[in-house]
């Protein structure tokens, strides 16, 4: 930060008007870690069905089916094959986020809703399983290995609109406990300045401004630390009063009430896949008993870029404003997840041509390792330019943090029915999300809240799967239907969250986010040892990001669709 701050940036109209401002955003603090309720549930979520036969029939499999698919659903499934297999399949991924904006001005009216839709393919590696039909004289012995991606976090997210009523740089503000403002005479502040520490000096006074009053070593809001290193924030000497309020001696670049153009950019990527060990035996006549043990590997890279651009030089320096220009607001975060858990199953024939089977599913136990860093960028129309975040020393916002999340155990029963060429299947899968957890690692009290917030309002749920494949000869003809309800409204945990603190705009239109599948495809027998398939299934659901933390903030609501095309080679020996 320079020794002189320039005051002449602001007048006795943002003096007046900042008061409103200030005192709607006393106590309403930003969480302290990025990790919380919905990010635990954001990882623990998983798609319905792996592997392009299961795809293709909606995941509905735990009643049986001969396929290396079964290590995901039901292993016990396995012991149904007739001989030896080994396959693999390639997918394709094309996924569309059509994201909402409504944006509003001081009195209330809206700049109205842009809407504005991006693209994303991507191309992997779907499944690769081995299933090895041990030679035994009587019954069935299956065992073997698969790996097999569960979950695709791949999309990109544009926004945009104008805006009067909120900033982002309302969310820079420190609350008073994250600052601390002392006062001296002219010439008088200290010489030696420790962590976190800025010293501005006027020819009235000069200010000691610490980001560490608890003098820990830690800066307890970093950027409201890195907005003020770049201006994104300002100390205000008329607003600094002994023993007072010393966030209230900060005002945001932007003016309440000036109106410029808002833009966000959010890319996310990564996959979690299983991979898997286990097998199935017939332990009598019709009835399978199968297990597996699955180790949770996966990425997830978060990049978030929001940006405020005065196109309309509201904020010229003139008539109490500041002479802003532009600000550049860009978060990454990047996750590494590994997990393990254990899954058992039972398959049985209980009358001719229907089998039914259960499934148990203990909780997965993930480690996941988190690195984040922030960058500010902000320009001023007299040329001024101030970056924090590109300098190996500017460290103040990048973090490395280490969690732990048990997803809920998970029960599930299903059904297979064979009429003549045609098979019908039907899953239910029992989750209570309010065993869901998170755990800092410490053995301290960091999830507390964010625990007790899950046992409030997360709820149990029943995923359902329904499938269906018709042989015609050497094709098999497949179809399929996966719904998961949502186990929270996002109400409540804004109400949770913020303590009612916050008024939210643009919310009412995604309040919960079910997820539904479709799904459809083909096989084909080849010869006796090779067959392909051919399968696809569709995601769709809505949901909502929030770019800042502040009151009055606007959503940006989302409808994403995602289509996932497998195409997949198995190989009987």
């Amino acid at each position: 930060m320079m020794n002189q701050t320039p005051f002449s940036r602001y007048g006795p109209r943002l003096l007046l008007g900042a008061v409103a401002l200030l005192a709607v955003w006393a106590g309403t603090a930003a969480p302290t870690q990025a990790q919380g309720a919905t990010d635990a549930l954001f990882f623990a979520q998983r798609s319905p069905a792996t592997g392009p036969r299961l795809t293709a029939m909606g995941g509905a499999s735990i009643a049986g089916v001969a396929d290396y698919g079964s290590f995901y659903s039901n292993p016990a499934g396995l012991g149904l094959l007739e001989r030896s297999q080994f396959g693999g399949s390639f997918r394709s991924l094309l996924t569309t986020d059509e994201a909402s904006y409504t944006t509003f001005r001081p009195d209330e009216t809206s700049f109205g809703t842009r809407t504005i839709e991006r693209t994303r393919t991507g191309y992997g590696i779907g499944n690769l399983a081995l299933a090895y039909k041990v030679p035994t004289a009587q019954g069935s012995l299956v065992v073997g290995a698969a790996l097999n991606e569960t979950r695709h976090f791949g999309r990109d997210l544009d926004f945009g609109n104008r805006n009067a009523l909120s900033s982002v740089s309302d969310f820079f503000l420190p609350l008073n406990d994250e600052v601390d403002v002392r006062q001296f005479a002219p010439g008088e502040g200290p010489e030696d300045l420790l962590f976190g520490q800025e010293l501005i000096t006027t020819d009235e006074a000069d200010f000691l401004v610490d980001f560490d009053p608890d003098g820990n070593g830690q800066i307890d809001r970093p950027l409201s630390f890195i907005a003020f290193q770049t201006f994104g924030i300002d100390l205000v000497p008329a607003f600094v009063e002994p023993d007072g309020n010393d966030a209230q001696a900060f005002l945001p670049v932007v003016t309440p009430g000036t109106e410029f153009r808002q833009a966000g950019d959010v890319s996310e990527e990564g996959t979690l896949r299983e991979l898997n060990f286990g097998g199935s035996v017939e332990v009598s006549p019709g009835v399978l008993v199968g297990g597996a043990a699955n180790v949770t590997l996966g990425t997830y890279d978060l990049r978030d870029t929001f940006e405020e651009v005065d196109d309309l030089n509201q904020n010229d320096g003139t008539d109490g404003t500041v002479d802003f220009e532009r600000l550049r607001l860009t978060r990454n975060l990047e996750s590494d997840l590994t997990g393990f858990g254990l899954r058992l199953g039972l398959s049985a024939e209980v009358a001719p041509s229907v089998r039914a089977g259960l499934t148990i599913e203990t909780p997965t136990w993930y480690t996941i390792d988190e690195t984040s860093s922030i960058r500010l960028q902000t320009g001023f129309d007299n040329g001024d330019r101030f970056t924090y975040g590109d300098d190996p020393g500017e460290d103040v916002g990048r973090t490395a943090f280490d969690y732990d999340v048990r997803t809920p155990w998970r029960l599930g029963g299903g059904l297979s029915v064979q009429l003549n060429d045609l098979r019908l299947l039907a899953d239910a899968i029992f989750v209570d999300w309010t065993q869901l957890e998170l755990d800092d690692n410490t053995g301290g009290n960091l999830f507390d809240t964010e625990n007790d917030l899950i046992e409030d309002v997360f709820d149990p749920v029943i995923n359902t799967r329904l499938g269906m494949e018709y042989q015609l000869d050497a094709l098999s003809i497949r179809a399929g239907f996966a719904y998961q309800p949502a186990p929270v409204s996002l109400s409540e945990i804004d109400a949770e969250s913020f303590g009612g603190s916050l008024n939210l705009r643009g919310a009412d239109e995604v309040d919960e986010r079910p997820r539904t599948y479709l799904s459809a495809g083909l096989g084909y027998q080849l010869s006796e040892q090779l067959s392909v398939d051919l399968s696809w299934m569709q995601q769709r659901f809505d949901d909502r990001t929030l770019p800042y933390t502040s009151t009055n903030a606007s959503f940006v609501n989302e409808d994403v669709s995602r289509n996932r095309i497998l195409i997949g080679v198995r190989y009987h020996f």
